[in-house]
């Protein structure tokens, strides 16, 4: 079975390890000297930055802005206008795969993601209470479907290497098979399917790290 063949049959898997075909995906991007869609394999598996462009996947991801009463939990925060809500709850998610993929297996916590202080004053700033410990939390569905949407890029790019005549050995391609590659219009320019319009990109409101809250 060629390495692509492998990829294939990786990544139909129910089970399939989407840290495993990631890294299996570099390998053969680096090997093919395609190397867009070499970064985007490595953005996945060690996170976005700040100003990096987003994956469409990773873009407007939603959540709901609750603050923690030590007697009831994780509350809802009030706001004076759908539009502020919708402003302050929406973000681009920023995680590595392999961070995403550790809190999703921690299947009984809370999945929170911290604000910036200066989003958090203006929240509490007509409260009498003050500032108190809030977070934009998520629904561990919408940190699956970054992980599934991961799974159906590599698919279907190994797939168009597939239908090109791309397969490679067991751990390498001919010069004619990385010529190819190299040439194809629909290979080269694969990525435009991942991150979509840049003009579009969502303004992050300053998220930072997500994490399990017990």
């Amino acid at each position: 079975m060629n390495i692509i063949e492998s990829l294939q049959a990786e990544l139909l898997q129910a089970n399939c390890d989407v840290i495993s075909v990631l890294r299996k995906a570099r390998v053969i991007s680096h090997k093919l000297n395609l190397s867009e869609f070499e970064e985007w394999t490595i953005k996945e598996l060690n996170g976005y930055n700040d100003t990096d462009t987003y994956p469409i996947y990773r873009k407007n991801i939603t959540g709901k802005i609750k603050y923690f009463n030590p007697y009831h939990g994780w509350c809802p925060v009030l706001f004076y206008s759908t539009e502020q809500e919708n402003n302050l709850s929406t973000c681009e998610y920023k995680d590595s795969i392999p961070k995403i993929v550790d809190l999703l297996n921690n299947t009984t916590a809370t999945l929170t993601m911290s604000l910036p202080p200066e989003i958090i004053a203006s929240i509490w700033a007509e409260s009498m209470t003050g500032p108190m410990e809030t977070c934009l939390v998520l629904d561990k569905s919408t940190l699956k479907d970054i992980t599934e949407q991961v799974k159906n890029k590599i698919l279907d790019w190994v797939l168009i290497l597939d239908d090109k005549g791309i397969t490679g050995n067991e751990v390498s391609f001919s010069d004619a098979e990385k010529t190819k590659a190299r040439n194809d219009p629909q290979i080269i320019n694969y990525t435009t399917n991942i991150y979509g319009n840049v003009e579009d990109t969502q303004i992050q409101q300053g998220t930072n790290n997500s994490n399990q809250e017990l």
